[in-house]
């Protein structure tokens, strides 16, 4: 079974969902279909960890991808929860993201050389340190625009590189959405109104629409996005 085409075309149905404004459907379904399926969860969940930058050593990086081989070697994913995943997914082409990883763990070929490529190419993956902003730096300007603007015309400004890193909010729970909006949002009206007392009347009338425009925006993943990448250009 290739986990890692389903898991790519149910990241691509997610990130789409905003433009066709389907997005809090998609939501209950993901969960129902993914996240309360204890088996498709651990796959998921399996998948999620090895395709990361952990900045392990290497011989901890080789233990860990064992591991989770043994793991997913446990997992018993049925097929009518691989046709409930089809079904929802149907229509969605995209290019697999996790090619190796599915050589690795689903053993989907004889060409023994290929799984150990595989293998050390995810180990390597596993060594190198993680990322420590997941938001694109964007000039304050820009984006004080675009918190101001239609929350939708965000997303179609972004290339592919980019909507790989919104990806992982959207399959966050409202309440840790909420819990990191409410934060973010304190921390940068804080900064807001700090710079107020330094800026001209043009930027000020900008920066208190821009405080008003979070105070009253709908807390979804993309809000959270906007204000994150914001917080980190003031």
């Amino acid at each position: 079974m290739n986990f890692g085409i389903l898991k790519s075309k149910i990241e691509e149905k997610l990130t789409s969902a905003y433009s066709t404004n389907t997005l809090n459907e998609e939501i209950k379904l993901f969960k129902k279909i993914v996240l309360n399926n204890p088996n498709v969860s651990k796959a998921y969940h399996i998948y999620n960890e090895l395709s990361k930058n952990k900045g392990f050593n290497k011989k901890f990086a080789e233990d860990f991808v064992n591991e989770c081989v043994d793991l997913f070697s446990k997992v018993n994913i049925s097929k009518k929860s691989i046709s409930q995943i089809n079904d929802w997914t149907k229509g969605i082409v995209c290019e697999n993201q996790y090619k190796e990883i599915d050589t690795v763990l689903g053993k989907n070929t004889l060409v023994i050389e290929n799984i150990i490529n595989s293998k050390n190419s995810i180990i390597n993956n596993l060594t190198k340190e993680e990322l420590k902003s997941n938001i694109i730096n964007l000039p304050l300007e820009k984006i004080i625009e675009m918190v101001n603007s239609n929350l939708k015309n965000y997303l179609s400004e972004l290339n592919e590189s980019d909507l790989t890193q919104v990806k992982k909010y959207l399959t966050f729970p409202q309440n840790e959405i909420v819990k990191r909006f409410e934060v973010l949002s304190e921390m940068v009206v804080e900064k807001l109104e700090t710079m107020l007392v330094e800026s001209d009347d043009e930027t000020k009338v900008k920066i208190n629409q821009t405080i008003n425009k979070i105070k009253s925006e709908k807390i979804d993943s993309l809000s959270l996005i906007m204000l994150k990448n914001l917080n980190e250009s003031l």
